[in-house]
């Protein structure tokens, strides 16, 4: 050590001292007057390295050093930045000048704590702290953030645009301070609901046309208490009715299909179905009969002298016959009975699960219904009465027959019917 240091040395005993600064964790190093680094303890020259060598050490580690040679001041937790072998060093300095009994400063004692690490860290999570701001001063949601006394403890940039409140007005107010009062007595059984469950929850308020998607988050301690909630709410009333409108369309899109389908299957006079729609109901019911070995009735009803309807009143009148027909065949049918318009002035029945004698039956109650059908029309005194003649045939009696042949031995009885003089009903079951 330099002459000044038997001095420092005879307070504390040489060996004490270079004992007891080898041990402790934070640098220290000792000048002379000038500034020549006189000693230096391990944690400093780990730091510093070969920089221990250089004279005047105190101007080279930073001019903030020099007061307390030059003026015999003391400093406290000065921060230098200073090179070292692992790159740059951060350091918190405190130092204190040595005095001879004349009061002269000879040397000085400065001890270092390095803050490298924890300076990184601390700018690092302010750097973090930037961008979450950033990421949530740039949400869509609206953001509070409160604590268990319902007091504001941030908000974002979209909550100060809505309320049009800056954030210094809101934070340390109570958050229910700025909505109407049935509005804050609803979140606040909400919001004291997650603070006694600790249970995220979501929900929609619709608020004179404004649709608001609210969630409400709990934010927890290190020991799993639920000490704050961030609250959520997103302007959905743009979706909300682009997905009205989604509905709507898909709606009237449906009704359109169905109407379509209606059009393709129904016969445009009277509204039963077409030929083709009921061909196919009849195979289908024909595969599920044979399949459960169930009976199947057919009828094929044709209307008397209808040629003699349309040349006595005309075409219309003949349409509007029809119809009525139509109607009044309808009318005797079971739910589970199907009626088509088989062309012209033929219609065409099936009966699932009937057997002959009861598809007969059914035939003269339809028989008798048009019988007793009375049909007004305009520019014409006094009803007409029409009849019909029915064919009527069954799976059973005919099992292995194909639809087109079951229609045809219902088709052949219609026309014994008329044969045997009309507005009567012929059954293939007859012997």
């Amino acid at each position: 050590m330099t002459s000044f240091m038997p001095e420092i040395s005879s307070i504390f005993g040489g060996q004490a001292l270079n004992a007891l600064l080898e041990v402790v964790s934070a640098g220290v190093v000792i000048t002379d007057a000038q500034g020549n680094a006189a000693y230096s303890n391990a944690v400093i020259r780990k730091i510093l390295g070969e920089n221990m060598d250089t004279r005047h050490w105190c101007c080279g580690a930073g001019d903030g050093l020099l007061p307390v040679l030059q003026n015999g001041v003391i400093i406290k937790d000065m921060e230098i930045r200073v090179p070292g072998e692992q790159g740059e060093y951060r350091l918190l300095v405190s130092g204190s000048p040595v005095l001879d009994a004349e009061r002269k400063v000879i040397g000085a004692v400065y001890i270092f704590l390095d803050v490298t690490t924890s300076k990184q860290t601390e700018e690092k999570l302010r750097e973090d702290e930037k961008i979450i701001r950033g990421f949530f001063n740039a949400m869509a949601e609206a953001i509070f953030l409160i604590d268990r006394h319902d007091t504001v403890l941030a908000v974002n940039k979209t909550v100060e645009e809505r309320l049009s409140i800056p954030a210094e007005q809101m934070v340390g107010r109570n958050i229910y301070d700025f909505f109407p009062e049935d509005v804050s007595a609803n979140r606040k059984k909400r919001t004291d609901a997650v603070f006694e469950n600790g249970q995220a929850v979501c929900f929609v308020d619709e608020r004179q046309g404004l649709y608001l998607q609210n969630c409400i988050y709990p934010i927890e301690d290190d020991n799993g208490r639920t000490v704050k909630l961030a609250i959520s709410s997103l302007d959905i009333t743009d979706r909300m009715q682009a997905e009205k409108i989604l509905r709507q369309s898909k709606l009237e899109a449906e009704k359109a299909r169905e109407h379509a389908e209606k059009l393709a299957n129904t016969d445009y006079l009277t509204g039963l179905l077409n030929r083709r729609a009921f061909m196919q109901r009849l195979v289908g019911e024909l595969d599920r009969s044979r399949r459960s070995g169930t009976d199947l009735g057919l009828i094929i009803a044709d209307l008397d002298f209808f040629k003699r309807i349309n040349d006595t009143y005309g075409h219309l009148s003949g349409d509007f016959v029809l119809q009525e027909f139509a109607a009044a065949i309808s009318r005797v049918c079971r739910p589970y009975d199907f009626v088509g318009r088989f062309g012209g002035e033929e219609f065409i029945v099936c009966l699932p699960e009937t057997a002959c004698d009861q598809s007969e039956i059914i035939a003269l109650r339809m028989c008798e219904a048009v019988r007793r059908h009375e049909i007004r029309m305009e520019n014409h005194e006094g009803p007409i009465h029409i009849t019909a003649s029915f064919g009527v045939v069954s799976l059973l009696s005919a099992p292995d027959s194909s639809v087109e042949q079951l229609i045809e031995l219902a088709d052949a009885s219609m026309y014994k019917a008329k044969a045997q003089g009309r507005d009567r009903v012929w059954t293939s079951c007859k012997k």
